[in-house]
């Protein structure tokens, strides 16, 4: 493909979305200008979805993730134009994909020095509300092969509620690790268009897109292709922390599909004009990620197999190792660990020890606030990792490795507060009743 010039790319279509019932296949078909795009969501094991009201709430569905998953092949060019080919949302559905399209791509607008000001919108048309489902009562726990799916299984296990895990994507360590869990699980299938790809290696704009509420568009669907009622999210406080503030006030956020705004917005939505009755919440929304390292470090039997670094994520290429060590998620789960775990212990996980490896100076200097930004990553909070290094300090195990006395010596004068505050749960939630118990087990701990 010769040069692409994102400058000049003038319209965006939704061109059409279709369901192959037997194969278990969303296509999610666009166009940017001449280009063509077409996305596979493959169902596998979906039940078949034969009543009227049930296939129009499916229908629903998959028109939200259609205009949801589009920001991946948008964002190549952001064209001034958008145009639905199918159908206009729902007003609260518009207002979802604005703010999606634009706080989903502030990083991304951020880094490519671009505006978002005028782009992406939405039109919205007036609908009939849609009458509730009777949906099956079930929950289920997206997998992401980390440390905090994990915690919230373990919660809902001690607090005697059922669950199926759930995973979109083809990593095989999502595999291995719901192997480990033991539930029943549920594998969805995400392709995109390889000429994705080839724009992007042609000129076209890349970078970050809010994953998580792409995804939540596609758990939305299974709702109804597997039967639950109940999506069960692993996001903590830490999401709610901005990685920068620009000079008109926006804050650009790595995690801005993970906050409480957009849980809110999503649900609200999603109530109001596609799907009444289904749920989407955070288990581990009032806790911070020190206190769910600190829950992961009593989980044994899962330290073999987890991992939250995204080298294991790669679209093409051979399979690395679980930690690549080298980047800022690596830095973060080391550090969010050692005050609870045996520094043997997590040298062994990790295959190394990154507190005394002088490399990874920078990086944890970026992680405590010292230097720029903090990274676009999902890591803590810049209070907590400075929490951490002091604790660390103060620790026999640990004070002698070479970066936890550079850098505690760096945070002298720093007035934050200390490790046992950030274990203490807080903050606003939307956790249901039935599921308060899953959160007092969390408390006790």
């Amino acid at each position: 493909m010769s040069g692409f010039r994102p400058e000049l790319a003038r319209r965006f279509d939704f061109s059409s979305y279709a369901y192959d019932q037997a194969a278990g296949e969303l296509t999610l078909d666009y166009r940017l200008d001449e280009h063509r795009f077409r996305e596979r969501i493959v169902f596998r094991g979906a039940r078949p979805i034969a009543d009227g009201a049930s296939r129009a709430a499916l229908d629903r569905c998959f028109h939200l993730t259609h205009l949801m998953a589009g920001i991946s092949y948008y964002k190549a060019a952001l064209p001034p134009e958008i145009r639905i080919e199918t159908r206009s949302p729902g007003a609260r559905c518009a207002r979802l994909l604005e703010a999606c399209y634009r706080n989903g791509l502030g990083e991304f607008a951020y880094r490519n020095g671009l505006g978002l000001e005028g782009r992406a919108r939405f039109p919205s048309a007036a609908i009939e509300a849609p009458a509730p489902l009777e949906l099956t009562r079930a929950c289920a726990v997206p997998l992401g092969g980390g440390k905090d799916s994990l915690v919230s299984c373990a919660a809902l296990a001690e607090a005697g509620i059922r669950f199926r895990t759930l995973a979109v994507g083809q990593a095989r360590l999502i595999g291995e690790v719901a192997e480990r869990v033991g539930a029943p699980h549920i594998a969805i299938e995400r392709h995109l268009d390889p000429s994705l790809f080839e724009l992007n290696s042609a000129g076209a704009y890349n970078g970050h897109v809010p994953i998580s509420a792409i995804l939540a568009c596609v758990m939305l669907a299974g709702a109804l292709l597997y039967g639950y009622d109940t999506v069960v999210m692993s996001n903590e406080r830490s999401a709610e922390e901005g990685n920068l503030t620009l000079a008109d006030g926006f804050v650009v956020n790595h995690q801005y599909s993970k906050t409480l705004a957009f849980e809110r917005a999503f649900a609200d939505a999603v109530a109001a004009e596609v799907l009444p009755g289904f749920r989407y919440f955070s288990l581990l929304r009032s806790l911070s990620e020190l206190a769910v390292a600190r829950h992961f470090s009593a989980l044994a039997d899962y330290h073999a197999v987890f991992s939250s670094c995204n080298a294991n994520f790669r679209l093409s290429g051979p399979r690395p190792p679980r930690w690549c060590r080298n980047c800022p998620k690596c830095r973060f789960v080391f550090l969010a660990l050692a005050p609870f775990l045996e520094r043997a212990a997590l040298t062994r996980i990790f295959g190394g020890d990154l507190l005394s490896d002088p490399h990874q100076e920078a990086g944890y200097r970026a992680l405590c606030g010292l230097d720029g930004a903090k990274p676009f990553e999902c890591v803590g909070e810049v209070g907590e990792c400075r929490a951490a290094i002091r604790a660390l300090a103060a620790d026999a195990r640990w004070r002698e490795a070479p970066l936890v006395g550079r850098l505690a010596a760096a945070l002298e004068d720093a007035n934050e507060l200390e490790l046992e505050a950030w274990l203490i749960p807080g903050g606003e939630h939307r956790v249901p009743a039935e599921f308060r118990a899953a959160l007092d087990a969390l408390a006790r701990a």
